[in-house]
């Protein structure tokens, strides 16, 4: 079935549907069952087509050309999967097609997206505007499902290693990280250590090489709200 979000669903030169693993067969049908009901824009106005998660339909690159051949529309696809960027895609839309990278919210751009972005540095916060912040940073979480360790390198040549854990208030977690982090600075000398995490116990081991960082503060930190 077509998904329809209700900003669009009575737009007659908006046609949104997400993918469906049935077959590009079903997406002639939709562009057959949208001439249907808006009959005066076929060969006279130009139509929007938006549909999501494509990879997921097999033949939609044919379907693609085909509507593009033979339909006043402009065509719009998106999807999460490195096959919508691939060569072979590129080329079997024959030059036609122009890439556009989106990049999901960070945790600030979050906040800002929900009008909920702080106006001041998280350490002047007070306690319910911290336990808010908090709030909406496990919703990010949950809907991003980010937990990433990585290694970052900057083109002034500092580099930093930065572990993130949900908590550390487990010994057997903190120890784990705590060496995975100084394992890694074995193989990066000069990498400044970085701990991230929801839950900082009030006391800590940690040894003095390795900054520990609220994972509130550490997400919004710089980008700040002018």
């Amino acid at each position: 079935m077509p998904w329809r979000p209700p900003a669009c669903a009575d737009a007659p030169g908006c046609a949104p549907a997400r993918g469906s693993p049935q077959g590009a067969r079903h997406l002639n049908l939709l562009v057959e069952e949208y001439y249907r009901l808006n009959p005066e824009w076929r060969d006279r106005r130009r139509a929007g087509f938006f549909l999501d998660e494509i990879q997921f339909v097999p033949g939609w690159e044919s379907f693609a050309r085909r509507l593009l051949d033979s339909e006043q529309i402009d065509l719009f696809l998106s999807g999460s999967s490195a096959r919508l960027l691939s060569r072979e895609v590129a080329t079997s839309m024959r030059g036609r097609a122009v890439e556009a990278v989106v990049y999901p919210f960070s945790f600030r751009e979050h906040l800002r997206h929900h009008r909920r972005e702080p106006d001041k540095a998280p350490g002047r916060l007070t306690k319910a505007q911290r336990s808010s912040l908090e709030k909406d940073l496990l919703g990010y979480l949950a809907a991003s499902g980010y937990e990433v360790d990585f290694l970052a390198r900057y083109p002034a040549g500092k580099a930093e290693l930065i572990q993130v854990c949900a908590s550390l208030d487990d010994p057997a977690t903190r120890g784990r990280e705590i060496r995975a982090l100084l394992e890694a600075a074995r193989q990066y000398p000069r990498a400044r250590l970085h701990l991230v995490s929801l839950d900082i116990p009030p006391a800590l081991d940690i040894p003095k090489k390795i900054t520990v960082h609220a994972a509130c503060d550490w997400l919004l930190q710089g980008n700040a709200k002018s």
